[in-house]
């Protein structure tokens, strides 16, 4: 009886040490969910603070120059807004949260606003946010890809995207969801790029 009840102890004092242990599961907790990407809110999303980021494959960049967004605002007899706004490089180091890793063989090139147009979209989204109900504005965000390639690539097989995303926000849905090069326009005849 005696040796029994030494070993019982003994056994205890051993499995003291796993107790609260994650090793083999013991008290181990579910990773929070990831946040669901949502489409951009043109009224309460800081549009002009947006980060482009094109996700495109090897062989392939973004010209520097000249590609343009559009934000246009529309409403029942209130009438519109629409701005033309140029895309210049970007530092992205504020919005890697809510960009999702890029798939293997691409490369996020980064885009941002300049100050100037910073203002003028930030004009167009107050007249929109002053808007009546009643007035049933739509707003739309577009972006005109410019690529050109430094290396021959199958535009049938290639496939590009183009993501938003803003400071410290939550995930949003690509501007441009995943597709071939073939059916961008122009993706067909990519211009060799600049010293490529």
């Amino acid at each position: 009886m005696f040796r029994r009840r030494i070993l019982e102890v003994i056994a205890m004092a051993m499995l003291l040490p796993l107790v609260g242990c994650d090793t083999f599961g013991l008290g181990a907790s579910a990773p929070p969910p990831a946040v669901a990407a949502r489409p951009l809110d043109p009224k309460t999303d800081a549009v002009p603070d947006l980060i482009f980021a094109f996700n495109l494959p090897e062989g392939v960049q973004p010209l520097e120059t000249g590609m343009i967004a559009h934000f246009d605002v529309t409403s029942a007899g209130k009438g519109s807004r629409h701005v033309k706004a140029a895309l210049a490089l970007a530092d992205g180091e504020d919005v890697d949260d809510g960009l999702s890793p890029p798939p293997p063989g691409h490369t996020y090139y980064l885009f941002g606003f300049g100050d100037k147009d910073k203002a003028a979209l930030g004009a167009a989204q107050q007249w929109l946010q002053a808007l009546p109900p009643a007035a049933a504005p739509v707003a739309t965000l577009t972006v005109d890809p410019r690529l050109c390639q430094i290396a021959n690539v199958d535009p049938a097989v290639a496939s590009f995207s183009v993501e938003i995303a803003l400071p410290a926000g939550p995930p949003l849905t690509p501007l441009i969801a995943a597709t071939t090069l073939a059916d961008a326009p122009g993706g067909t005849h990519l211009k060799a790029c600049a010293g490529g």
